[in-house]
């Protein structure tokens, strides 16, 4: 989006915040195919759970949040939808629009239609088939988003800042 500045990305930030930064994250190891062909199961990652004190989730970033029918198992998945957005889940993938539909109409290809409320975000997986997200479960609140993925540490040939 022109003009908007995300999240520092670890190039940007400076040798001190960039250790402070690798201490406080925790370390995660994916265990699923949702999220294939960008995360493997066997994946190492550094999840940064301070990253949206100052900021907040944006398009595309990377994020772990709390499974809503299972609080002790946790998702990755990647953010589509901001609060105030309408999302249109088709047979085709998922798009943001600018707006509900028009009532009593329904789209050609449609199967549902979101309305992302305030404080909440749309999350989906990268891998479209047998996985939950929230064309499953709907939008996720603010607070079950636990962090952002910045990092994958192994393997090392896909090693990385994400």
């Amino acid at each position: 989006m022109p003009g908007f500045e995300g999240p520092p990305t670890p190039t940007t930030l400076g040798p001190f915040a960039r250790l402070a930064r690798r201490l406080r994250s925790r370390r995660l190891v994916v265990q699923d195919r949702s999220m294939e062909p960008a995360f493997r199961p066997g994946d190492r990652l550094l999840l940064d759970p301070t990253a949206y004190r100052s900021t907040e989730p944006a398009y595309g970033d990377v994020v772990v949040v709390e499974d809503p029918f299972d609080m002790e198992r946790y998702l990755l998945k990647r953010i589509a939808g901001l609060p105030g957005d309408y999302i249109r889940v088709t047979g085709q993938g998922t798009e943001r629009r600018a707006g509900p539909a028009d009532p009593g109409t329904s789209p050609s290809g449609a199967l549902e239609e979101f309305h992302v409320p305030p404080s909440q975000y749309f999350v989906l997986s990268d891998r479209t088939y047998r996985t939950r997200d929230s064309r499953q479960f709907g939008p996720v609140a603010r607070q079950r988003v636990l962090g952002r993925v910045w990092r994958r540490t192994f393997p090392p040939d896909r090693a990385g800042d994400v």
